[in-house]
């Protein structure tokens, strides 16, 4: 995933934290925010907290003082995951737009 990362970056300005079950890639803002455009755990490691495990490693090496990310609608069980999110993620809808949802969520300590 080496060049996945470095096309991420040269192009989008991104980055991306990978474990063996999956990855996030994310951008930083000057104002402390951050937003993740991809989160993305295997299959076989769903709801084993993987997800979790690699937001906070973003979060502990970011520190940012908010998060953004979003849902598209045409995703496979869009609503299921916006529930899980915002229950056990403690993310808030930001935006209900046409094609997607825009989630945020502060946090207590950042930039």
């Amino acid at each position: 995933m080496k060049k996945y990362a470095q096309y991420l970056k040269e192009k989008y300005n991104r980055k991306l934290v990978e474990s063996e079950n999956g990855f996030i890639d994310y951008e930083l803002f000057d104002d402390g925010s951050m937003y993740i455009y991809t989160l993305f755990v295997s299959k076989e490691s769903r709801n084993k907290g993987e997800a979790f495990a690699l937001e906070q490693e973003v979060i502990d090496k970011e520190n940012p003082t908010a998060i953004f990310c979003d849902i598209d609608k045409d995703s496979n069980n869009w609503v299921l995951t916006l529930v899980q999110i915002c229950k056990k993620a403690d993310y808030k809808v930001c935006q209900d737009l046409e094609d997607k949802v825009v989630l945020y969520k502060e946090l207590n300590y950042g930039k």
